[in-house]
């Protein structure tokens, strides 16, 4: 490990950059998690932490708000009553962390933060609940929509020839490992539905998510169906809404911003929520 003397001679961003990767490695030791650099490297001991704050809090480009809190988890060191590293320190460690990333120019997206281990499809509880995306083009919207689909029970999810694959990079990202969960196929709208009719063997209930419908509050969730969500810029296609209409209807979300209308992928988290919610209780 870099000793506080030649962390000290490096130039500032160099020095930040690389108090931000210790501190990284650290909190993945307190955590519990595997070393972010796949290697097993000397850690700080509980003064050699504190030094990495003050030389935080002394930094004048930082901003005053970092510096402060830096001071502030000095001083909690410095009057702790433990001698050694705990799980106590996590939280400042990432604060400070987090701190330093945004100076150094590195916001986080969601997919940057740890998931541990494989996720295992055998521990979701699925409901028969289907969903298909009609031309979802954004490869970001259809993988946060496979997110919120595991965590509501979501047993199968179909897309469009027009909707961006799930295979895409993006798509993965967002979905923090729900795309392997689901099981999901690309077919037409009647051909999804012919799917499920034969896994219920029963003609589904087809819901739309659009504007003009029953407010999702009120709506009556049928036990079993499938719900369409549409295009960011276009919405449900005539199609969608055609078959909605002959069976449970149009399903809507009021808003009281001037924008009048939602993400894709959170009005969905909303609508799969209500429904897991009516199922579940």
């Amino acid at each position: 490990m870099i000793t506080l003397k030649k962390l000290g001679e490096l130039p500032r961003k160099t020095r930040l950059r690389k108090i931000s990767r210790i501190l990284l490695r650290l909190e993945h030791h307190l955590r519990g998690l595997p070393s972010p650099d796949g290697a097993d490297r000397e850690l700080p001991d509980r003064a050699y932490l504190g030094a990495l704050f003050s030389a935080v809090a002394q930094e004048a480009r930082l901003s005053p708000s970092l510096r402060r809190r830096a001071q502030g988890y000095v001083e909690q060191i410095a009057g702790s009553p433990h001698a050694g590293l705990s799980v106590e320190l996590v939280r400042p460690i990432s604060d400070i962390r987090y701190g330093l990333e945004e100076w150094l120019g590195h916001t986080p997206a969601d997919w940057d933060f740890y998931r541990s281990g494989r996720l295992d499809a055998d521990e979701r509880r699925v409901e028969n609940v289907f969903l298909y995306l009609d031309d979802v083009r954004s490869p970001f919207n259809v993988g946060a929509i496979f997110r919120a689909a595991d965590s509501f029970g979501v047993r199968e999810i179909y897309v469009s020839e027009g909707t961006a694959s799930p295979e895409h990079p993006r798509a993965k990202r967002a979905a923090m490992g729900a795309i392997e969960l689901i099981p999901w196929r690309r077919a037409s709208l009647p051909e999804a539905i012919a799917v499920v009719a034969r896994l219920l063997r029963a003609p589904p209930n087809v819901l739309a998510v659009e504007t003009g419908g029953t407010h999702v509050a009120h709506f009556r969730f049928p036990s079993a169906g499938i719900a369409v969500v549409g295009s960011e810029e276009l919405g449900v296609s005539a199609e969608a809404l055609r078959l909605a209409a002959q069976s449970s209807g149009r399903i809507s979300i009021p808003t009281a911003g001037a924008k009048g209308s939602l993400n894709v992928a959170v009005a969905t988290g909303i609508v799969l929520y209500q429904w897991w919610h009516a199922l579940t209780g």
